[in-house]
């Protein structure tokens, strides 16, 4: 007899109260847990801080991480919060609950400013014994948690995932946040129409957390160069709205923004959705060209880059003023922006909101067109692909260019790298340091690693080229700003270091180059073409450098801020470039230069840095000096094959084992990117 049969003959008022908790998709253990209430260090093992410092840890949370990543409702946490405080007992019910609580609070003592005003009591707390502590004490209740299930797990698991891999603990990140995931999905969190939220609160909040999940899952596959846990297709969950807590403007705008086709007034919580909408575009880059079919051709693969690039800057276009990072090139956003007391909370707020949208873009600019970046744009190479192509397809009349508009892909590819990282070197240093003591301090720098790695590229491709000299300036104010955001990571000495090397490798293949024994090695230098500049000659006007931040801000900075005018040329009205100060003024001025020619190939620069990451010992300890970074002299010649038969399909080669190193460091490594010889019948594994 059939199951179907059998339940059909029951009869209607058979109750079924039989406990399925240990059977795969069964429901929960039907023994509710005890409502006796006992004291909350009998539940927890410890004693939570006093009120009053648990209230500033609670602060400091709210202020350093929320902006970042909403995960909570704050009126509703913080009453149940102060009940509980002030109650002294819980029941075991609110366990999920108050390891929760323990984890804020040992966030709000990790990005507690020592130099604000601290009250007394917080003043004579050991911060960092009370963080060790309740760390340890969350990792102890953590399976325990998961187990009993619910949205208090996944909040725990993206809060503590995304607090290791901040400091300096990737493995353990990437591990916690995979349970954060299971978790999500054991509770049908990624689908919507599941759910029996009783109230539209706690529905809101499930969807603050899944969306949250999300986009922790796309940036954690963008830094790893892992494949995203996170179906797409196996999800549906409405895009967040605001509630009571997120209805707080700008107070020198009126913008509004389009949710689900009307129109809302922008609010501190609209950075939100433009950043979910953000790391959607940035899910089909890692799934459509990194992790997509490993037969695509290369000029699919350029195709849906230039796709997926229209996506993007429709969405850098829609954003509202409110969300547009300042560098200073536009005066009335500046002053709108600074408008009210730049110790203003909300204003603050919005500010680092938008300078992390600006940060987010630009980086997620640089994946997209990465698999194209070491492919030379020589004319013999596109003539190769455009005869192949033709003679595959039938040689017709009619037929198109293909050269010609390969070309352009691939110019405009190495271009658009180049302006986003010039962008991210370019970023509001005063705003940057404000993300000092927040969760997005080591976001920061791990996006600003990428860019000075596509800088260090661009110059060790061409050490003569006038990009060469304006790279070096980039990569010095991304060093010095990401010192200025604090070094007590390893993750921060790691980038530092590897950018140091990389600028005293840079100098050491220009002087190669000044000082070579036969013309022969000058042979690549076209001092007739804007990119290249002849070493005889004063550094022209129409390409300044980047500047570093003032010496005000960083008195320590190692980078030169001061670099040789221009010759007078008569013209009175010639403005000194090099003053510009913004990525704007900056890439309006050099954009028609910085397109590559033939000769300016990124494969051999990709190649040094694959050589400085495999034979770089990553330091131990923070600011190191200049001089501890001794150049291998193998460095010093190049080794890059050229790269032949673009038609080939586009593989992606997954990095090594561990994540031991600085942030997106996959995109450099020697596997990634390389075209796959059919012949071979070899297909990508994962």
């Amino acid at each position: 007899m059939e199951d179907g049969q059998i339940l059909q003959q029951l009869s209607p008022d058979t109750s079924l109260n039989t406990d399925t908790s240990a059977l795969p998709g069964g429901s929960g253990n039907n023994q509710a847990l005890s409502s006796d209430v006992v004291p909350i260090n009998q539940i927890l093992g410890l004693d939570l801080p006093s009120k009053p410092v648990s209230d500033h840890l609670i602060n400091v949370y709210f202020e350093s991480v929320h902006w970042f990543m909403v995960l909570f409702h704050e009126p509703s946490f913080r009453q149940r919060y102060d009940a509980l405080m002030v109650a002294g007992q819980a029941s075991l019910s609110d366990t999920s609950f108050l390891v929760c609580l323990m984890l804020l609070l040992a966030i709000g003592a990790r990005y507690i400013d020592p130099a604000s005003n601290l009250p007394r009591e917080v003043a004579d707390t050991d911060l960092d014994a009370l963080q060790r502590k309740l760390l340890d004490k969350t990792r102890v209740h953590l399976l325990d948690i998961i187990e009993v299930g619910g949205v208090e797990g996944v909040q725990i698991c993206v809060l503590l995932s995304t607090f290791y891999l901040y400091h300096d603990r990737p493995n353990l990140a990437f591990a916690i946040h995979g349970m954060g995931v299971k978790c999500a999905h054991a509770m049908y969190l990624h689908q919507e129409a599941t759910w029996k939220e009783p109230t539209a609160l706690t529905r809101e909040i499930k969807r603050r957390v899944w969306w949250a999940l999300y986009v922790v899952d796309c940036f954690y596959s963008i830094i790893f160069g892992r494949p995203r846990s996170v179906r797409d297709e196996e999800s549906n969950v409405a895009m967040v709205r605001n509630l009571e807590d997120t209805a707080t403007r700008h107070p020198a705008f009126n913008s509004t923004e389009n949710v689900s086709g009307s129109s809302f007034p922008v609010t501190i919580f609209s950075y939100q959705r433009y950043k979910f909408r953000l790391y959607t575009i940035a899910a089909r880059v890692m799934r459509d060209i990194y992790f997509g079919n490993s037969s695509t051709p290369l000029t699919s693969v350029s195709q849906t880059i230039q796709s997926i690039s229209r996506d993007l800057e429709s969405w850098f276009q829609s954003l509202p003023p409110e969300l547009k990072h300042s560098s200073g090139s536009d005066s009335n956003l500046v002053m709108q922006q600074d408008q009210e007391p730049p110790k203003n909370n909300i204003v603050r707020m919005f500010r680092l909101q938008a300078m992390t949208l600006q940060l987010a873009y630009d980086n997620i600019q640089i994946l997209l067109h990465r698999p194209l970046l070491q492919l030379p744009i020589g004319s013999d190479s596109l003539q190769s692909i455009h005869s192949i192509i033709t003679r595959a397809r039938g040689s017709t009349a009619n037929e198109p260019d293909l050269s010609a508009i390969d070309g352009t892909i691939l110019s405009m590819s190495k271009a658009q790298c180049y302006k986003s990282a010039i962008r991210t070197a370019c970023l509001n240093v005063s705003i940057v340091q404000e993300a000092r003591h927040t969760h997005a301090a080591s976001y920061v720098g791990i996006q600003m690693f990428t860019a000075g790695m596509v800088l260090s590229i661009a110059a060790l491709s061409a050490p003569l080229s006038s990009e060469a000299q304006q790279a070096k300036r980039a990569i010095g104010r991304i060093v010095s700003t990401m010192a200025s955001i604090g070094n007590e990571t390893l993750l921060s000495a790691q980038s530092q270091q590897v950018l140091k090397q990389l600028v005293r490798l840079i100098l050491e293949k220009e002087m190669n180059s000044i000082f070579a024994e036969t013309t022969g090695q000058f042979d690549t230098l076209q001092p007739g073409k804007s990119n290249f500049q002849d070493p005889s000659q004063p550094m022209p006007c129409q390409s300044p450098p980047v500047p570093t931040q003032n010496a005000s801000d960083n008195p320590q900075s190692t980078v030169q801020t001061d670099p040789t005018p221009c010759e007078p040329t008569g013209d009175s009205s010639m403005v000194r470039r090099y003053d510009l100060d913004t990525a704007d003024e900056f890439m309006q001025e050099t954009w028609n230069d910085i397109l590559p020619t033939a000769s300016f190939d990124y494969s051999e620069g990709i190649s040094s840095v694959r050589q400085v990451f495999s034979q770089t010992a990553y330091p131990q300890v923070t600011r190191p000096g200049w001089t501890d970074y001794p150049v291998n002299p193998s460095l010093l010649t190049e080794s890059a094959e050229p790269v032949d038969n673009l038609t080939r399909p586009f593989r992606f080669s997954p990095p090594g084992n561990g994540f031991q190193g600085v942030g997106q460091a996959w995109l450099w490594d020697d596997g990634p990117l390389q075209p796959v010889n059919m012949d071979s019948g070899e297909n990508s594994t994962f």
